[in-house]
């Protein structure tokens, strides 16, 4: 799949309303306006020290520890946001099951899966390429902003575990379990709002 230039100039992230943040055993918001709710498994980084123009030692060490995103997107809803997200993601980001620190596992070696109602949606790793470790991209996002103990970051989809690559859907009423060895599951399940 092609990706511009600037995606391996600058890492993708995206950090969400923290007024739309919901737990590992809510409901997903399933918004009326989408019939592709896509569901990212995304590794989630914890700021445990405020840091501005942090260099990578720094970011590194700013790090409090590690949980799962899932970075809810209505696919079809994009369409209506010219000028970036919104609509389309903020109506909910899942965090959870618990925050692991970075002396406890290996962010790099980390075995993700996706289940649908029992069905193996993606398997993969969080190895796959990718163009930022998770401290760069901490580095980066306190560039000329102030991140603040406490702030939540997503690494963006590990692999191709979303929906609009592995071109299936979640429906209203399906259960998802996502999870990351390691950290833990998020069973999720989505509803009307």
């Amino acid at each position: 799949r092609y990706k511009p230039e600037n995606w391996y100039k600058w890492p993708p992230y995206y950090k969400g309303s923290p007024l739309s943040i919901y737990g590992p055993e809510d409901p997903v918001p399933y918004p009326y306006y989408t019939k592709k709710l896509d569901l990212e498994p995304e590794l989630g980084i914890v700021v445990g020290r405020t840091g501005r123009n942090m260099i990578e030692g720094e970011a590194l060490a700013a790090i409090a520890g590690y949980t799962i995103v899932v970075d809810c997107s209505s696919r079809d809803g994009q369409k209506r946001d010219t000028l970036g997200p919104a609509k389309s993601k903020d109506f909910a980001t899942m965090v959870g099951p618990c925050l692991v620190t970075p002396d406890e596992i290996d962010v790099d070696d980390l075995d993700v899966r996706v289940v649908v109602d029992g069905e193996v949606w993606f398997e993969g790793n969080t190895s796959l390429p990718r163009s930022v470790l998770a401290h760069q991209l901490v580095a980066y996002a306190s560039d000329n902003e102030t991140l603040q103990a406490g702030e939540l970051l997503g690494t963006g989809t590990i692999g191709t575990g979303c929906s609009i690559d592995i071109r299936k859907w979640v429906q209203v009423g399906q259960t998802v379990s996502i999870e990351f060895e390691g950290i833990g599951c998020m069973g999720l399940k989505g509803c009307d709002i």
